[in-house]
């Protein structure tokens, strides 16, 4: 990639370039379409369209974790070792000119025996929301629209599990914390 030939030649990029960077590349295109979607999916209040100082944490500590989590995976048959190669989103192998990504360096032989969780919490209260949903609510002039809402606050967390095949295999509750106001 880009970062590590900079790096190599003793000019690597800070987070700032990088995402000033990586920004550029998807500018106008599809996957700036597919960022913005996700951003507003998830109600994300920074500007849309652009990737975040969050992004890049997470993008490494995702690096990170798949630094370990490969051996794991080829020792228990679920993963190959492969040659690295080129891809393009399809899977297909390409040249590097078509090649989306970094080179592929394993694969997945048993999807079905892979296991992906997501920890998603949120929290019942909803006395400070002020935009249910993102959306204002209708009144009276002058007047403040009301709503009956919870004011206990009630955190809670649920695992999704999802097969590597993609399909859906459970959600699961991990906790639940009440606090009364």
């Amino acid at each position: 990639s880009i970062f590590v030939k900079k790096a190599r030649m003793g000019q690597p990029m800070n987070m700032t370039e990088g995402l000033a960077f990586a920004n550029s590349l998807i500018s106008n295109s599809q996957a700036q379409k597919n960022v913005i979607a996700f951003q507003q999916k998830i109600r994300m209040k920074t500007e849309r369209g652009s990737l975040s100082n969050k992004y890049w944490n997470n993008f490494q500590n995702f690096a990170k974790m798949y630094e370990l989590v490969y051996p794991q995976m080829v020792e228990s048959h679920i993963a190959e070792a492969i040659e690295p190669v080129w891809m393009d989103m399809k899977g297909n192998v390409v040249q590097e000119k078509d090649a989306f990504g970094l080179k592929v360096e394993h694969k997945l032989k048993h999807a079905d025996y892979l296991l992906f969780v997501d920890e998603v919490g949120n929290n019942t209260n909803m006395k400070d929301d002020g935009r249910v949903g993102g959306e204002r609510k209708i009144g009276s002039k002058g007047g403040r629209a009301q709503q009956t809402v919870a004011t206990t606050d009630a955190h809670y967390t649920v695992l999704g599990f999802t097969a590597g095949t993609g399909e859906p295999v459970m959600c699961a509750r991990r906790s639940i914390h009440k606090q009364h106001r």
